[in-house]
C-alpha cells in the first residue's frame, strides 16, 4: 500500500529512452524493413490477383440463381417472366459494357488482368445467352421460318383460271 492509503501507485513521469527493453524480435537494421517490404508487397500482388479472380467470377454466382428464377416464371407470357428475363438481360449487357469499369480498382500495371477479365466477360456472355434462350422459348424471338413470311415476296401468277358463269 502508498504511504496516503490508496492501493494502486502509478509514476507518470518519463522514463528515459534507453531504459525500456526492446520487443523480442525486433531489429534496427534497415534490411529487415526491406525485407519486410518486398515480402508485404509479394504478399499485396497475391491478394490482388486474388481479388481479381473473385470479381471475375461474381457473374457466374448469379447465373445459376438467375436460371432458376427463369425456370421457375414458367413459360407462359407474363408480367413475371418478362421482368425476369429483362432483369437478367440487362446485367448481361451492363456487365459487358463495364469490364474495364469492374476491374478499374486493380489496375496498377502490376497484376495482370486479361485472364480475370475474359472469365468476366465469357460468364456474361453467358448470362446473355441464357436471357436470349428465355426469350426464344417465350416466343419472343423471331427464330422460326413462320415468324418471317411476311417479309417473303409474293411470286406474280403465271397464268389465271376461272370458271363462266351464267347468267
Amino acid at each position: 500500500m502508498a504511504a496516503d492509503g490508496r492501493r494502486w501507485q502509478f509514476d507518470l513521469r518519463s522514463t528515459p529512452p534507453g531504459g525500456i527493453p526492446k520487443p523480442p524480435g525486433f531489429t534496427m537494421g534497415a534490411s529487415a524493413s526491406r525485407e519486410l517490404e518486398t515480402r508485404s508487397s509479394a504478399a499485396q500482388l497475391a491478394m490482388k490477383n486474388q481479388r481479381a479472380m473473385q470479381v471475375a467470377r461474381m457473374p457466374g454466382q448469379s447465373l445459376f440463381m438467375n436460371g432458376f428464377m427463369m425456370y421457375m416464371a414458367g413459360s407462359s407470357i407474363n408480367i413475371f417472366s418478362i421482368m425476369i428475363t429483362g432483369m437478367v438481360l440487362s446485367s448481361a449487357a451492363t456487365g459487358l459494357m463495364n469490364v474495364n469499369k469492374a476491374f478499374a480498382s486493380l489496375d496498377d500495371g502490376k497484376v495482370k488482368l486479361m485472364t480475370p477479365k475474359a472469365i468476366y466477360f465469357a460468364l456474361n456472355v453467358a448470362g446473355l445467352a441464357l436471357a436470349l434462350y428465355k426469350l426464344t422459348s417465350l416466343g419472343l424471338l423471331p427464330v422460326t421460318s413462320a415468324d418471317w413470311t411476311s417479309r417473303l415476296p409474293l411470286k406474280a401468277l403465271a397464268e389465271h383460271s376461272g370458271a363462266p358463269l351464267a347468267l
